[in-house]
């Protein structure tokens, strides 16, 4: 016979979503297993697209687009994530991108009150969001993304809200640098009748990059992003990725923080035709909660 929780159940759940008093820490998580592969670094690569990537960053690359479906098991035996993403360039001047994200947590069964039956409930998570960047001149970008974020903690605490990235990028031959402010939003509280508001994870956020491309064939990149969130805590990242005649790519990073907690990383990618496989695996210590987390996803670009 399966545990009833109650009051434990969502206290249990409220620990798990509010991490040091933050709402919506699953905002943070990079469902891209080209950047999770990394570390987690996204803000100063240039070549990916989708809504995942930097759109102030996106009008820079030689591809014209590209559609993807992928699946995240974030923290093993918890969370599964279904996402898809699509995104389209204009002549390398202008960006758009889409993204939709659908989280279900590990099941329990919940008490709405004493004479209730015990109901079997599953958590969930959900992100719709639409990117927008534009290129200034040779070296200059500009990148907007807006998303919803909501998140179902039990069948009566619901919590939700808007966020926005700001983001400018500049690229200059093999060197790329991306400032600006990530996943800015309002307060956001649990349940209907909830007078206790909290932050979501709003950050002022730093990228530095450099990819360069040796006998034509072989492509070397290097990432680093650092977060400072406004709730007074730090991240950091560095990832690389080697590429073989843009079908076959292995990556490494590593990701120190709290929010998100610190973990290595490693992943593949395979290209082919203009269809493209990447994987990502996250290894941390036994009892950390992503530890053995993985994240697949099938694209095609055109």
């Amino acid at each position: 016979m399966k545990k009833i929780f109650t009051i434990l159940a969502l206290l249990a759940l409220c620990t798990s979503a509010f991490s040091q008093n933050v709402a919506l820490p699953f905002s943070v998580i990079r469902q891209d297993p080209a950047a999770a592969a990394m570390g987690g670094t996204y803000l100063a690569s240039v070549g990916r697209h989708g809504f995942e990537a930097n759109p102030a960053l996106a009008p820079f690359s030689s591809g014209k687009g590209d559609v993807s479906l992928g699946w995240n098991l974030w923290q093993p035996s918890s969370t599964n994530y279904v996402n898809l993403d699509g995104s389209m360039c204009f002549k390398q001047r202008f960006s758009l991108s889409l993204g939709f994200s659908y989280g279900i947590g590990a099941a329990y069964e919940s008490i709405t009150s004493i004479e209730s039956k015990p109901e079997s409930f599953n958590p969930k998570d959900l992100m719709i969001g639409a990117g927008f960047g534009m290129r200034f001149g040779k070296y200059l970008g500009a990148g907007v993304k807006l998303r919803y974020i909501g998140q179902t903690l039990s069948p009566d605490s619901k919590l939700g809200t808007v966020s926005a990235d700001i983001l400018l990028s500049s690229r200059i031959k093999d060197f790329a640098v991306t400032l600006g402010a990530a996943n800015l939003g309002g307060k956001v509280a649990v349940g209907k009748n909830a007078t206790t508001k909290f932050p979501i994870p709003s950050s002022i956020a730093l990228g530095l990059g450099w990819n360069h491309c040796f006998a034509e064939c072989h492509n070397l990149e290097i990432l680093a992003d650092a977060d400072y969130y406004f709730h007074n805590e730090f991240s950091a990242a560095l990832g690389a990725e080697y590429s073989w005649n843009r079908m076959v790519a292995i990556r490494a990073g590593y990701h120190y923080g709290k929010l998100v907690p610190s973990h290595a990383s490693l992943g593949a990618g395979f290209s082919f035709k203009g269809f493209n496989l990447d994987f990502s695996y996250l290894i941390s210590k036994k009892d950390c909660p992503v530890n053995n987390s993985a994240v697949l996803r099938l694209g095609y670009c055109f």
